[in-house]
């Protein structure tokens, strides 16, 4: 559209016709008034702005969120023994690593421990339970396994991205099985929970 301007006429006093010619003081043709054009054109930049501000708003208060969340972390030097335990998860004498903190609704779980088998491929299993907001039990997916080694120690470690959780206060607990009639002794038992 090609505006010419004539000085004998405010610009707010042109219209334009539907064919892109100027016209003098809106006496003839069809079209908007350019001044009207320009507040509706700025009604919508300033709301989108508005609407960006709004985001930009939840989106800083998100991070402060994160942000003022800390890890929490658990450790249990004392070694403990686990005896058939079968297919059931138990705790130890002394419970956990234990880990009670506010999450979002995903977490990065750091676990580790050693597990001291009597005798040759002795199955060892550390998993974490979650409790609280949300309702998870140990399993695969977020386990330590000793399976098939020669009766010794072993260090285990993995890190386990947890999605899905329930927002709220958790529970991160480390439980425990023993497959057979042999005794597994865990040490070194360290859990990390870092909230996001």
């Amino acid at each position: 559209m090609r505006l010419t301007r004539h000085r004998q006429y405010p610009i707010e006093d042109r219209t334009v016709d539907e064919a892109g010619m100027s016209l003098h003081g809106g006496a003839t043709g069809a079209g908007l008034i350019l001044a009207d054009l320009l507040d509706t054109d700025m009604h919508t930049v300033l709301s989108r702005l508005h609407e960006l501000d709004a985001e930009l708003g939840n989106l800083a208060a998100r991070l402060d969120a994160i942000m003022a969340r800390t890890p929490g972390y658990a450790y249990i030097a004392a070694a403990e023994d686990a005896v058939n335990t079968g297919s059931t998860w138990t705790d130890l004498s002394t419970v956990g690593p234990q880990v009670t903190m506010t999450t979002g609704d995903t977490a990065i779980v750091c676990l580790a421990a050693q597990a001291s088998v009597s005798a040759d491929n002795v199955s060892a299993q550390a998993a974490i339970a979650i409790s609280g907001a949300t309702q998870v039990a140990p399993g695969a997916g977020r386990r330590l396994v000793w399976d098939g080694h020669p009766a010794n120690n072993g260090n285990t470690a993995a890190t386990f991205f947890m999605p899905a959780l329930q927002p709220g206060t958790n529970h991160f607990t480390v439980k425990y099985l023993s497959g057979t009639s042999h005794t597994v002794t865990f040490a070194e038992r360290k859990l990390l929970v870092l909230p996001l």
